[in-house]
């Protein structure tokens, strides 16, 4: 069984390129981690952006996180919610945090060293 099949909080399809091509890769740290920000959380989260294959990825003008299967956005509803989900991001240790007015791109990656907070155009 694989780290996402065992999932309490998540199914593999959230995951999947939104290309429509059908490919994913997950790392295997990504799941545990955003299955301890939910417990932190206590709310359900909404995977609007998993697994990037290099045709979309390029399409939207994305970065290798999701590429590697190493992020993924999550839909926050309003600033309430958002300081929550980052407060849960931050508890854990997450450090590579990008922010839109409707989702959290959250970041795993450990070749991407420098931490970074940043704004999707908002």
């Amino acid at each position: 069984m694989s780290i996402i099949e065992s999932s309490k909080f998540f199914q593999p399809k959230e995951f999947l390129c939104r290309c429509g091509c059908g490919k994913v890769f997950i790392h295997p740290d990504l799941i545990p981690t955003l299955e301890r920000i939910r417990e932190i959380y206590g709310r359900a989260m909404i995977i609007t952006s998993g697994y990037r294959c290099p045709a979309h990825n390029a399409v939207i003008g994305g970065g290798p996180e999701h590429l590697r299967g190493e992020a993924a956005d999550v839909y926050c509803a309003g600033d309430e919610d958002r300081f929550k989900f980052l407060s849960a991001c931050f508890a854990v240790g997450i450090k590579r945090i990008g922010i839109d007015r409707t989702f959290v791109h959250v970041g795993i990656s450990k070749t991407l060293l420098q931490p970074a907070v940043w704004l999707y155009g908002v």
